[in-house]
């Protein structure tokens, strides 16, 4: 027969571990396709007997079956020293995949991922039986199915991490709301203890007021308290006045300043000493609910 067609013909009775095994006529073929050197089943049937004739090959098991192997291992060794890089990375995922295969046969453990990787750029080019083609199925079938366990537990997992983190986030805010809540009552009843103890200490009683006003803005006892203990203040009596009710009244963050509103649509601003303006009214088109200078101190909003 022909020596290149005859050669890939013997490769096919080659295992990966340069040994002996056997084939058939419709293995040898695929396996010369899957190398890409394709040989005809009547063609490899010629070549199976003709190097049958030469006592190269004998067939193995009861006559008829139409599987042969090579008479010696010796001679399997020779042929493999001539197998291409190439078709021995073949052999060799032929081995992966039969040694596999069995243990599925016995263990029911199918190809991981990583074998299904390794062995898809040789798919192709294999010569699998019924049973091999049905092994690769259901490993993937199974990986398939494992990856989507794995997605469904990662999307469980960053669902459960960023409820937590909400649930942190709001509990934080909520305790940190209260505990301001907290700071703004102790300040107003501090100073309420201080005009209890002192009708006339002012000083105090204002300084806690403005504290607890700005720990709480909504509290609205410290400024109710605020505008009253500063109706009271002497010097202010004649100072901070408006042509209507004061609906308002601020400290600066230095305290040497205050801005009221008005129901007589200004606001103004004060020196907290003296009580003597600083700046002209500041007119509005109706009147002024509230005023307060910014954290700086340079205007007031």
């Amino acid at each position: 027969p022909d020596p290149e067609k005859a050669f890939t013909v013997l490769k096919a009775f080659v295992s990966a571990e340069g040994t002996k095994q056997a084939a058939t006529s419709e293995t040898a073929s695929r396996f010369a396709e899957g190398i890409g050197k394709p040989v005809s089943v009547e063609d490899v049937a010629d070549v199976i007997r003709r190097l049958s004739e030469r006592r190269l090959l004998r067939e193995k098991g009861d006559e008829g079956q139409g599987e042969y192997e090579l008479r010696h291992d010796a001679l399997a060794a020779r042929v493999f020293e001539r197998i291409s890089a190439t078709e021995k990375e073949l052999l060799e995922v032929q081995r992966l995949l039969e040694g596999a295969l069995r243990k599925w046969e016995k263990r029911g453990v199918l190809l991981s991922q990583t074998d299904l990787d390794y062995v898809g750029p040789y798919e192709k080019k294999l010569f699998l039986k019924p049973r091999g083609l049905e092994f690769l199925r259901k490993s993937r079938e199974a990986a398939m199915r494992d990856r989507t366990r794995r997605t469904r537990i990662a999307g469980a997992v960053v669902t459960a991490v960023v409820a937590g983190l909400a649930i942190f986030a709001f509990t934080l805010t909520r305790e940190r709301d209260r505990a301001r809540r907290l700071s703004s009552k102790m300040l107003f009843l501090r100073a309420a203890a201080v005009l209890e103890k002192d009708r006339f200490n002012y000083a105090d009683a204002i300084a806690y007021l403005t504290a607890a006003i700005r720990r709480d803005p909504s509290q609205s006892a410290p400024r109710a308290l605020l505008l009253s203990t500063l109706a009271e203040v002497p010097i202010w009596k004649a100072r901070l006045l408006h042509k209507a009710g004061v609906n308002s009244a601020s400290f600066s963050p230095d305290s040497k300043r205050v801005v009221t509103a008005s129901k007589d649509n200004t606001a103004e601003i004060w020196d907290a000493q003296t009580g003597k303006p600083l700046t002209e009214p500041l007119r509005h088109g109706d009147s002024v609910f509230s005023a307060l200078f910014s954290p700086d101190g340079r205007s007031v909003v």
